[in-house]
């Protein structure tokens, strides 16, 4: 009877034991939010002495046309690399073109009148230094 009694009580009373605490959850780690900005064009850092290539930038119609025209360092381009960036965010390029010759024009061809605000050109010379040769809102 007194086994009874002590069941019904422990039922009634429910477990003497304490609870096991639980640990918290960990945090969720929240993300940044995203960052909107328009950058300007990435300009590669120089290497000894500023190189000399001189460029000329032309539109007509719905092309836009980079000239090298030359300069004391021309010669000794083993490449370029031309990015435009537009008025309205939008980026064409980037461009490499191997062997540039002076004289020769590269020419962009786009849907609309181009609306181009940077031009950024970066040289790979055959010394190994790589310069940004013309960088340039127009």
């Amino acid at each position: 009877m007194l086994c009874v009694l002590l069941v019904f009580l422990v039922i009634a009373t429910g477990c003497l034991q304490s609870p096991v605490p639980q640990p918290a959850p960990a945090p969720v780690p929240s993300s940044p939010p995203p960052v909107l900005a328009t950058l300007p064009p990435a300009v590669v850092p120089t290497t000894g002495q500023q190189k000399n290539v001189t460029f000329s930038v032309t539109s007509s119609g719905n092309t836009l046309n980079v000239t090298c025209t030359g300069g004391t360092d021309a010669a000794s381009l083993v490449s370029l690399t031309i990015q435009i960036t537009n008025y309205d965010g939008t980026k064409v390029g980037p461009r490499t073109i191997p062997n540039p010759a002076i004289g020769s024009s590269y020419t962009f061809t786009y849907q609309k009148p181009p609306d181009p605000a940077w031009i950024n050109i970066i040289g790979d010379f055959s010394d190994g230094t790589q310069q940004t040769v013309f960088l340039q809102n127009v």
